[in-house]
């Protein structure tokens, strides 16, 4: 039986269509190879080891080197207002695990994209979070796509996130941080709490009682695509347990507000693929 071709080959065909140039990276610059360049670096780090050779069916072009550099084309003019970008995207294959990560024409990161996930990292401006005494300064902004991603890059979505990020459009991250101890009430344009100081969980004879879920806190009525309805516990009101937080965060809440595109991860009481079921230790099966 013929082996299925592997993620380098697949993004390779998606892609062709779009590739006007394409530059390979010999194994003498093999250093800058490494698959464990993650979003978390710096935009200027260079791995000081290099990535062996993955011994897989490719075709002759990728024999050279596990580095490869695509520059695709926009093929279209960006709109005015929106951030300085280039008319070109550089985009670098690598895996474990299989993903995309997007430069701009001056090598500077924008973006990772990773094969089957919803999550996207991108680069934006400096920001601090705090807690008591912890705090922590990034340029990491996380947003959600509105499918997992398949190998396709969808440049009108980069360049919405990007700006988004430019025009501090709160995203996963931001949002989780609403509702840590002594956070402020952030009300939708209904008038309704959606953020905000949130308890963990009520105690009942001196435990902890699970079961606090996004509508608890937020005390309305659930509807769920599959017809059930969940109705809100009183005595969770303001409270989120793990697996409530979760899915507040990720499912409930809209992380690329003002853009064309959905933002949140289908939400379900149950096991499903592609949702975020009611219970975390089943949201990774």
């Amino acid at each position: 039986m013929a082996q299925e071709p592997n993620f380098v080959v697949r993004l390779q065909n998606m892609l062709k269509a779009d590739i006007q140039f394409c530059f390979i990276f010999t194994s003498s610059l093999g250093v800058l190879a490494r698959a464990t360049l993650a979003p978390h670096q710096p935009l200027n780090h260079q791995p000081a080891i290099a990535h062996g050779k993955r011994e897989c069916d490719r075709p002759e072009l990728f024999k050279m080197s596990f580095l490869q550099y695509f520059t695709v084309n926009i093929g279209r003019q960006m709109p005015k207002g929106r951030t300085a970008m280039n008319d070109l995207f550089l985009s670098q294959i690598l895996t474990d695990p299989d993903r995309l990560e997007v430069r701009d024409s001056e090598n500077q990161r924008l973006t990772t994209f990773t094969l089957g996930s919803y999550t996207v990292t991108l680069h934006g401006p400096a920001r601090t979070f705090s807690e008591q005494d912890a705090s922590v300064t990034h340029t990491t902004w996380v947003r959600t796509l509105p499918t997992p991603f398949d190998g396709q890059l969808d440049t009108d979505w980069l360049e919405q996130a990007l700006e988004a990020n430019q025009q501090q459009v709160p995203d996963i991250l931001a949002i989780a941080m609403q509702y840590i101890k002594g956070a402020p009430a952030v009300l939708d344009e209904d008038g309704l709490q959606i953020a905000g100081d949130a308890g963990h969980e009520p105690e009942e004879d001196g435990k902890r009682q699970e079961g606090a879920d996004f509508n608890d806190y937020l005390g309305i009525d659930w509807q769920y695509e599959a017809g059930e309805l969940d109705k809100p516990e009183p005595e969770q009101f303001r409270c989120l347990d793990c697996s409530g937080f979760m899915r507040m965060v990720w499912g409930y809440r809209h992380n690329f507000s003002g853009s064309d595109y959905a933002d949140a991860i289908p939400l379900s009481l149950k096991i499903e693929p592609g949702v975020e079921p009611r219970y975390g230790q089943k949201s990774a099966r």
